[in-house]
């Protein structure tokens, strides 16, 4: 999956933040956590356990919310990676990422989890 394939349910011009295109959506807000990640297994679960994704352990992508310009060589590069929806592979990917903002999406795009520092959003179509 690449980025702009995001562009059929988001408007990914504006950077750090989680605009739908379609008001279709309903959207949670989850405080982060204390511990410097962005949420709780305990979060986790109450926010995926719904998903197929999550029942499947199926594979899921996180993209950068922006593009970084390495200061050297100019090059623009976004960080992303993939990993299956379960607790180990998703706190291993906040504990190990460079990632500020991320937006975490499944290959048919029918629900996005947007983490920033301040607080996450959960959105899912219907």
């Amino acid at each position: 999956m690449q980025f702009d394939e995001l562009k059929s349910v988001l408007d990914i011009e504006n950077e750090n933040e989680l605009i739908l295109l379609s008001p279709n959506w309903k959207v949670t807000q989850l405080p982060v956590s204390e511990s410097g990640y962005w949420i709780l297994e305990e979060q986790f679960h109450e926010v995926f356990s719904v998903i197929g994704e999550y029942q499947g352990n199926e594979k899921v992508f996180a993209f950068e919310t922006f593009e970084r310009v390495c200061k050297t060589t100019g090059v623009v590069k976004r960080l992303n990676s993939e990993f299956n929806l379960n607790w180990t592979s998703f706190n291993n990917f906040q504990q190990s990422t460079d990632i500020l903002s991320f937006y975490l999406v499944p290959p048919s795009l029918s629900w996005v989890f947007y983490g920033n520092r301040d607080y996450c959003l959960f959105a899912k179509g219907y």
